[in-house]
């Protein structure tokens, strides 16, 4: 659908974005068993404080996750939308829009791990996803870090 000079530009980064989104997902879901491998179906309180201890970071991490996939959601909405409105100002189909056809400042949308474009906005979305996503992944292994204590303890 996309013109090479378009793919080349984002369509391997947001692949390995969405790899690295879609990890981090699969991480915080596993966890979950470990929750339920840990206090079982014991519904003894005790059973039930150590539930809610292990659960206890969870809402942030997935706050985090679905928020980064609900950004790169609408960014990738703006993105087509930039695509199309291109070809319809050049009066070409959309998959024969280049990026030298896009204006400097609007090729910031394109910026998903790396920056790219003119000024200071296409740094911004590559910091916040990196740095949601490290953020992330150190809540998570945080959470199996309490985990594993709580097993050894």
């Amino acid at each position: 659908m996309l013109h090479q000079t378009l793919r080349d530009l984002y369509v391997v980064e947001r692949k390995r974005f969405k790899r690295m989104l879609a990890l981090c997902f699969t991480m915080a879901g596993l966890y979950w068993l470990v929750i339920y491998a840990i206090v079982g179906f014991d519904l003894t309180p005790d059973a039930a404080a150590d539930a809610l201890t292990l659960r206890a970071g969870q809402t942030v991490i997935y706050l985090i996750l679905m928020t980064l996939w609900g950004v790169d959601y609408l960014r990738e909405e703006r993105r087509l939308k930039i695509v199309i409105e291109t070809a319809n100002g050049r009066d070409v189909r959309p998959d024969a829009v280049m990026t030298a056809d896009i204006d400097g400042k609007r090729l910031g949308a394109f910026s998903i791990l790396r920056p790219k474009g003119a000024g200071k906005a296409p740094f911004i979305m590559p910091l916040v996803n990196l740095a949601g996503l490290a953020v992330a992944a150190c809540l998570i292994v945080m959470q199996y870090v309490n985990a594993i204590r709580m097993i050894a303890s």
